[in-house]
């Protein structure tokens, strides 16, 4: 983060007004709209597709301890990925159904819910 001088950057009265509130301060003003968390590192990305990756495994029968073993995560972090109860329900605008091997204009293939 960049400290500027606010008499440089900001007009008289703005300058005046902010001063009536914090004099000698450091004030932070945040972005008007700041990217979601890992958005630029793609670091969102690889999480979700590991976790997703975990659950599949997970639900073709593959053991916590394998699971821990395979990411190197401990076998409670496997289980809050498993678990975690907002991603079980995926928001179809969310899927890339590019991915299933089925599908045409009427038919897509999504996972199953426990309502079926």
């Amino acid at each position: 983060m960049k400290y500027r001088n606010a008499m440089e950057l900001l007009p008289p009265q703005l300058l005046q007004e902010l001063q009536k509130y914090a004099q000698g301060e450091t004030l932070y003003i945040p972005k008007v709209k700041r990217e979601s968390w890992g958005a630029r590192t793609g670091a969102k990305t690889f999480f979700s597709e590991r976790n997703m990756d975990i659950r599949n495994q997970f639900s073709r029968g593959v053991d916590l301890e394998k699971l821990s073993d395979a990411y190197c995560i401990s076998e409670d972090a496997v289980k809050k990925v498993i678990y975690k109860k907002e991603m079980l329900f995926m928001n179809v605008n969310e899927i890339d159904f590019n991915k299933y091997f089925w599908q045409n204009d009427l038919v897509r293939v999504r996972r199953s819910r426990p309502d079926d």
